[in-house]
């Protein structure tokens, strides 16, 4: 009976141990215990976060679409009895926690992205929506002003510097004594002007900085206190794009020189950086959470290689998510592959070495692999052609192990070599093997020449009628056959008269091409009395003649040479 109750006993201690350890491990676990908010002068609204225990690594990130600002808090459940509470200040909406998994997501909706600024006291995390730290304020009352020098513990800019990088990139480099100030940066006519908030300047800094020499788009930096800020002018020349990201304490403006048919073929062109924009804001935070909130954002499947560690301050304004993800690689000499909705990230050297052992896994596969044969047959072009495009040095289209020959009677080409490799031949010869334009050229053969000439000739005669010693007589000084008759007389029909047909022409000029050949016209034109007046006109026209000997036709492929002879 005693042995029973002491089992009893003993039940109800560990049951009560275990009770014991669940309350205290419920317990002991962190809470958001309250969220609060205040409205403040200039349009600020000012959100506090109250938690059981101090948050350790909170981090925050923005978007632009949907305008929201998101506050990670690690290790946190939420107590909130309403998850959303409602603001309508300006352009903050409303603020909503969500749990999700072993961290609390606080979520503040706006109306349109807005600067802000996170900060940690003790079991509080203040969140600064549109403006920096203006001193402390009671909820509902305006932020004082009184117009004190800078307080303690402010931050400062330590160090302006410029540097050029190759292709005349331009680097104005400013590195602030805390990551966390809030930079505001805008372009004013040719200039770059940066807003530090809430930052001051050393007096060694606070100096125009003249940069003309280095022969870029920058040519100064101004940097001197504006109210309780630090303004930054950068002073260009010329067509350029600039970029601003943050590493850690150093921020960045970088100078990309670009003429103007450049720059608007880079608007036309697709952009590099496709990703939907946001605007990002860690603070000393692991490089892996700051992967995880990039994969929650793009939705994204992404795998991080264990070797990745390290932490990063990054605050990115209105950059796509692709970009930003470029940057946190490159800071921290990581690289990325994305096979579909993948995303494998790991350090570079990691990659390369593993991405030589598959090349030289997949070349040992080929190796061994066992050889196949295939019959191709080659239905428009010669296979001897193709086969020697295959064979030939310098080309990788066939395996160290593969061969390939013809068959001539057929037009076939016999490959033999892995199943891969003939996949490849098959696919080649298929783009290969088609039908091509052919050509018909007609020709003609002609014996000719281009002998041509002309010529015209004139003849020009004169008769008179005279009596000599009371008979009848012709005078003549020049007439032409047909108008005077043999006995010393004008022909029948223009007077009866004794005369001569003898030729005795004032003017005797024919056509030389052919003496007594060609056309001639005889005119008579006219008889006055006893004169007589005669004309002849006479042409000639010759022309070569050309003889066809043949007239061959050939047909030939397109961009073929095609040869015709004759004889």
């Amino acid at each position: 009976m005693v042995g029973g109750k002491m089992g009893i006993n003993k039940k109800v201690f560990l049951w009560g141990l275990l009770f014991g350890l669940l309350y205290v491990s419920d317990a002991m676990a962190n809470m958001l215990e309250n969220i609060t908010y205040s409205i403040l002068s200039g349009g600020r609204v000012q959100v506090v976060m109250e938690t059981t225990e101090p948050v350790n690594g909170a981090s925050s990130f923005s978007t632009d679409s949907p305008a929201r600002i998101a506050v990670d808090l690690p290790g946190t459940k939420s107590g909130l009895k309403t998850r959303t509470r409602n603001i309508g200040s300006g352009s903050t909406r409303s603020v909503t926690a969500i749990e999700a998994g072993d961290k609390t997501r606080v979520v503040v909706n706006l109306t349109s992205a807005l600067p802000y600024e996170i900060r940690e006291e003790g079991k509080k995390i203040i969140l600064m929506i549109n403006g920096g730290f203006a001193g402390a304020a009671s909820a509902g009352t305006a932020a004082s002003n009184d117009g004190n020098p800078a307080d303690e513990g402010r931050p400062e800019i330590t160090n302006v510097d410029f540097r050029r990088g190759g292709k005349g990139i331009a680097r104005v480099e400013v590195t602030l004594s805390n990551p966390d100030v809030v930079v505001d940066m805008r372009q004013e006519g040719t200039n770059i002007v940066l807003d530090f908030l809430g930052a001051d300047v050393e007096q060694s800094q606070a100096r125009e900085l003249d940069v003309t020499d280095f022969a870029t788009v920058v040519q100064s930096i101004t940097t001197k206190p504006h109210r309780k800020n630090t303004r930054m002018i950068i002073h260009t020349k010329g067509e350029f794009e600039h970029l601003a990201y943050q590493a850690d304490n150093l921020y960045t403006i970088e100078f990309q020189e670009v003429s103007k048919e450049e720059k608007e073929a880079r608007r036309k062109k697709q952009l590099t950086y496709i990703g939907d924009k946001l605007s990002l804001n860690f603070q000393d935070i692991e490089v892996r959470s700051v992967l995880q909130l990039l994969a929650d954002f793009t939705g994204l499947n992404m795998v991080v290689s264990d070797s990745v560690g390290g932490r990063i301050t990054l605050r990115l304004k209105n950059v796509p998510w692709d970009q930003a993800l470029d940057i946190i690689l490159k800071t921290k000499g990581l690289s990325k592959r994305q096979n579909g909705n993948v995303i494998l990230v790991a350090p570079t050297e990691e990659i390369a070495a593993r991405e030589k052992l598959d090349l030289e896994s997949q070349k040992q596969v080929e190796e061994l692999a066992p050889l196949h044969s295939e019959l191709i047959q080659i239905n428009y072009a010669k296979a001897e052609a193709l086969a020697e495009l295959l064979k030939s040095e310098g080309n990788q289209l066939l395996s160290e192990r593969g061969n390939v020959t013809i068959d001539t009677r057929t037009n076939t080409l016999l490959v033999q070599d892995t199943a891969s490799k003939l996949s490849e031949v098959r696919a080649l010869v298929e783009k290969l093997d088609i039908p091509v334009k052919q050509v018909l050229v007609e020709s003609r053969i002609v014996i000719a020449n281009d002998d041509f000439a002309r010529d015209i000739g004139v003849r020009f005669g004169f008769n008179r009628e005279n009596s000599v010693g009371g008979n009848a007589s012709l005078l003549t000084a020049g007439g032409l056959p047909g108008h005077t008759s043999g006995t010393f007389g004008f022909a029948p029909g223009i007077e009866n008269a004794a005369g001569s047909g003898a030729e005795a022409l004032m003017v005797n000029l024919p056509q030389q091409l052919s003496p007594g050949r060609g056309g001639a016209v005889n005119f008579l034109l006219g008889k006055v009395g006893s004169y007589l007046l005669q004309l002849e006109l006479t042409a000639m026209q010759q022309e070569g003649r050309g003889e066809i000997v043949s007239s061959p036709r050939v047909i030939t492929s397109d961009q073929n040479k095609a040869t015709i002879k004759q004889g």
